[in-house]
């Protein structure tokens, strides 16, 4: 990453080869726009830098509905703007505890809505 600030070349390009493209699972995409259209936000403020406390607490609920969806943590980081798996595991660790202050329905909805859509 430090490397492509500074506009050096990757290892893949320096061999010749083309860099692989990341991309996260069907189901994680639809997951992602299902919470972005619930929390009121779009899918970009959703997997942006930008921070907030409705865009934090959309990623937190959008990392917990792929957690329950099955998805492990570099997969949830990559769904969420290509963020590091531990910026996953403490999204959906804050999650799990305001869910054990407000209830899970929405969360469970959400798991619902994002396997319907798929």
């Amino acid at each position: 990453d430090a490397r492509r600030k500074a506009g050096l070349p990757s290892m893949m390009e320096r061999r010749g080869q083309e860099p692989r493209i990341r991309t996260a699972p069907n189901l994680a995409r639809v997951a992602v726009a299902v919470v972005a259209k619930s929390s009121g936000i779009t899918v970009s403020d959703l997997t942006g830098r930008e921070g907030g406390w409705k865009r934090a607490h959309a990623r937190q609920t959008a990392a917990l509905v792929l957690r329950r969806l099955g998805m492990s943590y570099p997969v949830i980081g990559l769904a969420l703007g290509d963020r590091h798996h531990t910026a996953a595991m403490r999204a959906v660790r804050q999650a799990e505890a305001r869910v054990a202050v407000c209830g899970d329905e929405r969360v469970n909805a959400l798991v619902e809505a994002a396997r319907a859509a798929t």
